[in-house]
């Protein structure tokens, strides 16, 4: 998939659901930010491995990893977890 569509959808979604079919909101709150943290560490790839597969900078990578950065971008926080394997699900109308 094109950065450019990624990109787009991940503005306009606020859902991930993983292959058992778990659901979860995603925002720019802790809990958001410590599923990453979590999946990001279960995977046992590098920093840069998951870069490379998500599309973003190694050192956003890592600084989602430690903690360093309490705000990350909504974008990066899903394109990281699609790429270990999270779907990304599009929904119509508000979220909440």
């Amino acid at each position: 998939m094109p950065a450019t569509a990624i990109k787009a959808t991940a503005i306009k979604t606020n859902v991930l659901r993983l292959r058992t079919g778990r659901e979860v909101k995603i925002d720019d709150s802790p809990a958001a930010i410590a599923l990453c943290q979590q999946e990001i560490f279960r995977s046992r790839w590098t920093y840069r491995r998951i870069s490379i597969e998500a599309g973003v900078h190694h050192g956003t990578v890592q600084r989602i990893a430690t903690g360093d950065t309490t705000r990350p971008a909504i974008a990066s926080i899903a394109r990281i977890l699609m790429a270990l394997g999270w779907g990304l699900i599009a929904r119509e109308g508000k979220s909440g």
